[in-house]
């Protein structure tokens, strides 16, 4: 990268992949420390969050102007590029729940996206603007920006516990 790591993930065993400040993204060999793969302008602006889904080999990125891309990290190709706001609200956190859904999340709340429709809806307004995301199964972790962390389960709309961590 040119300019600051704004994000990082694993790939799989022994890889991960980063997003910078400069639009790019790379791939690292994590033992041997090197570089093997990426895009050098994966965004316009600086690359905001990162997510991986390395089963698939899908890696999602997301810009400050609300564009979510999907890359299959074998070739580089965008496997899928949208304005996933629609409002061009940065996307501050990508997560993958699964291959064909996304949640997304912005200083508007969060979103979930169906990569098969490419349509997203708003699902959580949450109390402050969300500045990261992590799933794991069918719970999905969110920090705000006022210091809490919510915990939404299964049943999305329903008031997330939240907890001052």
């Amino acid at each position: 990268h040119s300019a600051g790591v704004t994000c990082i993930s694993f790939v799989g065993e022994g890889e991960l992949v980063s997003g910078s400040e400069d639009g790019s993204i790379n791939m690292w060999d994590a033992q041997a420390g090197m570089r093997c793969g990426g895009h050098a302008s994966a965004h316009a602006g600086s690359v905001t969050s990162i997510a991986t889904l390395p089963s698939k080999h899908l890696i999602a990125t997301g810009g400050p102007d609300g564009v979510l891309r999907t890359w299959d990290h074998r070739d580089w190709d965008a496997a899928a590029t949208t304005s996933a706001t629609g409002d061009c609200e940065p996307l501050r956190a990508v997560c993958y729940i699964d291959e064909w859904t996304l949640v997304l999340g912005s200083a508007f709340g969060l979103r979930l996206w169906d990569l098969r429709r490419m349509k997203t809806n708003i699902v959580a307004i949450p109390h402050a603007g969300v500045t990261t995301v992590a799933a794991a199964g069918s719970c999905v972790l969110v920090g705000n920006q006022d210091g809490c962390i919510d915990l939404y389960t299964a049943g999305w709309m329903a008031r997330p516990s939240t907890r001052p961590w």
